[in-house]
């Protein structure tokens, strides 16, 4: 196929392999000595965009005095027809690459995608995507690691957008392979040591007399501590629509046996929550008597509120009746909508997506002039106002998975820089085995490391094993055997990361399970080896139990310390002929070393 290609002449602000890793940046400020940008319109094979590119533009300067505006009247039917285009770059393959675009709209947002091709050839290699807003934000292709004697470039395809996007400061940065560390990170032995150095803590009680308030010293007949519930979140999206009475009992039995906390997989999301205008109460009723009741009940450690917004790009979202009355109705919606919620709720769910998968989907707000990134930024201090004890999280897909934790990284800086109240991130982690590359623990862990940077917390909210698609729908197509293996090796992992707080799966059983055989628990409530795998880790792996006789307290009277997994145990003590019981707390969150009152 043809294009017109016209060459550009600009500046090379730097160039280097300092201790910074800089291979190459420009600002866009000089179109003088050094040739290498071009821009390409595509002229054959039409119909043919209406596209211009200026490439001194003093409008797209973020920094410095100049960048690139490429404007489009009439739009492509493929985003490769406009094409702005780097230099070609010869890149080492014992090192990472990230290159990097800064891109802003002039209205309105829009999808950018970036992508790297092999020069020889025109070989697509890796590609990104990132919704551009009228405030600067980066698109970049990450840590790509080049075979021997690649020649690569990179592009901006943008043919399928209709105005002006402005951009400005590429930069192609390097930093050293570090798979063998994260290899090393990853291993049995060191993934054991950090759960037996983070999850666990030094426990001492204290027994006192409950009638002199004084310390029971001597010696105990017997004792006997025994950890019946995690301080760690590990829990479900649950929902009571679907499930048959005659499965019920087994339905929440279940949940209860694996569960320590959960999450509305449908209920909670504003077109299932208020189809109709001011008609909430049913679910809201709904949600209180199910999920909230079953929580509290069984003494959950975590009740998430999944989502209050998710601009989806599906009728159930698109035709809600929030959308129909225009833009400045919209904001009066969803801010009625989240101050309602999380007063309605407040105590009851501890956490909220406030938004859901942003970065990948905007529809409405994308038609609404200058209402992004603000709304966003509003939506959470809407919600802060409402609760201020609430943790506030953004939901992410292909964080972990893929390589939109830049895109990440980038809107949460923008938030933090406004001051805007965000908590935590949501990390889905729905994993592939026929993925390429396959997202395995090392691929994981230095994307994990990007997010924790942030210093938010981080939750695993969404998580699943597939092996592919069929169509539109995923399945799990291998043996028991190889699912329960991915439970065992990655709940592990994620188990051993201090930065995470917490992991929720997407539905525990085949008939609520949006992965074709993706359950525990097949449809007529058959456990599969992987039920039984996460109940040997939760309930023997990661269990403490401790039993003795013959007790020497100490003149304060204290026992211990012992060494445990933090969470709630139930005592069992004799003291002469009596004997007592009850439960105590050792909460993570009251450090490593703990003494509990237990009045006897």
């Amino acid at each position: 196929m043809a294009l017109l290609t016209i060459f550009a002449m600009l500046a090379m602000v730097a160039a280097s392999s300092d201790a910074q890793s800089v291979v190459y940046n420009t600002s866009f400020d000089k179109a003088a000595t050094i040739s290498g940008w071009d821009k390409y319109i595509q002229s054959t094979e039409c119909p043919c965009p209406t596209a211009s590119v200026n490439m001194a533009s003093k409008a797209a300067a973020r920094t410095g005095s100049a960048g690139v505006a490429v404007s489009i009247s009439v739009t492509a039917t493929q985003g490769w027809h406009v094409q702005l285009q780097s230099p070609q770059f010869n890149l080492s393959a014992s090192k990472l690459y990230t290159a990097c675009f800064w891109v802003r709209t002039s209205k309105g947002s829009a999808t950018v995608h970036m992508s790297l091709l092999e020069f020889a050839g025109y070989v697509f290699i890796r590609g990104a995507n990132l919704l551009a807003a009228t405030n600067w934000q980066q698109v970049c292709i990450n840590d790509f690691q080049p075979p021997s004697g690649s020649t690569v470039y990179y592009t901006l395809d943008l043919g399928l957008i209709q105005g002006t996007l402005y951009v400005d400061d590429f930069t192609l940065t390097s930093r050293p392979d570090s798979s063998a560390e994260d290899n090393n990170y990853v291993n049995k032995t060191n993934v054991a040591a950090r759960i037996e150095k983070y999850r666990k803590g030094d426990f001492s009680i204290k027994f006192v007399n409950k009638t002199t308030n004084k310390p029971i010293t001597g010696k105990l007949a017997s004792l006997k501590l025994r950890l019946s519930q995690h301080d760690f979140p590990f829990g479900s999206a649950m929902e009571w629509w679907g499930v048959p009475a005659a499965q019920l009992d087994w339905y929440l039995a279940t949940a209860k046996k694996h569960f320590n906390a959960m999450v509305p997989e449908w209920s909670f999301k504003w077109p299932a929550y208020e189809p109709v205008k001011g008609q909430y109460q049913n679910t809201y009723n709904y949600l209180i008597n199910n999920h909230i009741k079953f929580a509290t009940a069984n003494d959950f450690v975590l009740s998430r509120g999944h989502t209050l917004e998710w601009y989806l790009d599906d009728a159930g979202f698109v035709n809600h009746w929030s959308h129909q009355d225009g833009c400045d109705a919209y904001r009066t919606y969803l801010r009625n909508r989240i101050t309602r919620e999380l007063s309605l709720f407040k105590g009851k769910f501890q956490a909220y997506d406030v938004f859901n998968e942003v970065l990948h989907t905007r529809q409405f707000v994308s038609d609404c002039p200058g209402m992004w990134p603000g709304i966003l930024y509003d939506g959470f201090r809407w919600a802060a106002a409402a609760d201020p004890t609430a943790q506030l999280c953004l939901n992410e897909y292909d964080l972990i998975t893929g390589d939109d934790w830049q895109g990440m990284l980038q809107l949460v800086k923008d938030m933090l820089a406004n001051k805007v109240p965000i908590h935590c991130i949501g990390v889905q982690a729905y994993t592939s085995t026929s993925q390429v590359p396959r997202p395995t623990p090392a691929y994981m862990k230095p994307r994990l490391d990007q997010l924790a940077s942030l210093n938010l917390s981080i939750y695993i909210t969404e998580f699943n094993f597939m092996t592919g698609w069929e169509g539109n729908t995923p399945v799990w197509g291998g043996t028991q055997a190889q699912h329960a293996a991915l439970y065992d090796e990655y709940l592990r992992f994620w188990f051993s990361v201090p930065y995470i707080k917490g992991i929720l799966m997407w539905g525990f059983w085949d008939s609520s399970n949006w992965i074709r055989n993706g359950g525990l628990y097949t449809a007529n409530g058959t456990a599969k080896a992987a039920a039984a795998t996460v109940a040997s880790l939760w309930g023997s792996t990661w269990n403490t139990t401790t039993t003795a006789t013959n007790v020497a307290l100490s003149s304060k009277g204290v026992y211990g310390p012992t060494r445990g997994f933090y969470g709630k145990y139930v005592y069992e003590v004799t003291l002469g002929s009596k004997k007592f019981s009850g439960t105590v707390r050792f909460p993570a969150a009251n450090g490593t070393a703990q003494t509990a009152v237990v009045y006897l």
